[in-house]
């Protein structure tokens, strides 16, 4: 049986049934049951009488210092309990348990990106093992690097308890809600007790506009046939996905001609909406093949060869998808882009700058020619 631990600085209970066949037993005097808590070294740090919760059944409360030795594989703490019931017969009982320092584990992993609709009220907020003396609250917008929430002290903050995980719960609520497209950092400043340094738990929340959040389920209609289900330790959240969206939207605007587009309906790029899948599907897939990679493993025995990987067919999936963007994205994005600032405004060199004549790529002109020449010139096919 797997022992109870225990962190510093928590308060924590212990029961203890005393009874005969299910009868209760009755203690010789109020004293009883007495108990002791030991440490490693067999020190007590605490004893007395137990209290009686029902019928034969007793708790004692205890809080962890902060300087409680640590459990160790050989050393481990102790609770001992003493009944003398009224016959004079004496119970002994045992309970080993560990004691841990704080493992922080609530602000790192998933915990740390989240993402939220825009122009609705949105509630900030952190978990803690543990009720600080003090934490406040920055929420700075970073397009604009402007603070939009702050807060001094936790008596500003909303407290609540998660009696199910035993957690502490921080929150407050910003009423005007997230900007669609806006990137927002949140900085928890936690201070445990008056004698510890103050430490910070980084968040960031984007503001994602309806359009990014209906190409989610797209690309998890692609990508996680790979997954036994959405939640389990390699799935793709929608926090995951909305990040690949981003890196898929980015290398669609680095293809020539370089651009700028954004997802929304009077975007280009809403027009490209199947590579913007395929392209947000390589980025998962990539994350998918390193994932797959850690897992797989060999085995061989006498009569046995167990060999689990699964990389070979990501990998040619990873390539199908990059093969069919380079391949097809290209004229497409050239012909849209041409449809929405004009002939003749790219050619099949950059728009910009000539390396050589330091000259720029114009529009052709909708009058007279001035020679073939200089046309292919101003479409950037020949530089002079």
């Amino acid at each position: 049986m797997a022992l109870k631990t225990f962190y510093r600085r928590n308060q924590v209970q212990f029961v203890q049934e005393f009874v005969d066949g299910g009868t209760p037993l009755v203690p010789y005097d109020p004293t009883y049951p007495k108990y002791s808590i030991k440490d490693p070294s067999n020190n007590t740090v605490q004893s007395g009488t137990a209290n009686l919760v029902s019928g034969g059944t007793y708790r004692v409360d205890w809080f962890v210092p902060n300087d409680a030795p640590q459990s160790t594989e050989n050393q481990r703490w102790v609770i001992e309990w003493t009944f003398f019931d009224e016959n004079q017969r004496q119970v002994d009982a045992k309970e080993y348990f560990e004691v841990k320092d704080e493992v922080l584990i609530e602000d790192v992993g998933r915990d740390q990106k989240f993402i939220a609709l825009p122009n609705t009220p949105y509630l900030f907020k952190v978990s803690l093992r543990y009720d600080p003396q003090d934490i406040s609250l920055q929420v700075v917008n970073v397009n604009d690097d402007t603070d939009v929430l702050t807060t001094a002290s936790k008596s500003e903050l909303t407290h609540t308890i998660d009696n199910v995980n035993g957690l502490h719960v921080f929150s407050k609520q910003l009423s005007a809600g997230i900007t669609a497209d806006s990137t927002y950092m949140i900085l928890w400043t936690v201070t445990e007790s008056a004698s510890s340094t103050p430490r910070n738990i980084f968040q960031r929340v984007e503001g994602v506009n309806l359009k990014v959040l209906s190409i989610i389920p797209e690309v998890r209609m692609l990508i996680d046939k790979f997954q036994k289900g959405v939640g389990s330790v390699t799935s793709y959240e929608d926090t995951d996905i909305h990040e690949y969206i981003v890196k898929g939207q980015s290398m669609i605007n680095n293809f020539h001609p370089l651009t700028t587009w954004g997802v929304c309906v009077s975007s280009p790029m809403w027009y490209l909406n199947e590579f913007l899948v395929i392209a947000a599907a390589y980025y998962g897939l990539m994350a998918q093949y390193l994932v797959e990679g850690d897992m797989a493993f060999n085995f061989s025995g006498l009569s046995t060869v167990l060999d689990v990987d699964r990389t070979s067919m990501l990998d040619t999936a990873i390539n199908r998808m990059l093969d069919h963007v380079k391949e097809l994205l290209p004229p497409a994005k050239m012909k849209l882009y041409r449809s929405q600032v004009g002939v003749g405004a790219v050619g099949i060199r950059a728009f910009g700058r000539s390396p050589i004549r330091q000259q720029y790529t114009f529009r052709i002109s909708s009058g007279p020619g001035t020679g073939v020449l200089d046309r292919l010139v101003k479409l950037g096919i020949l530089t002079w």
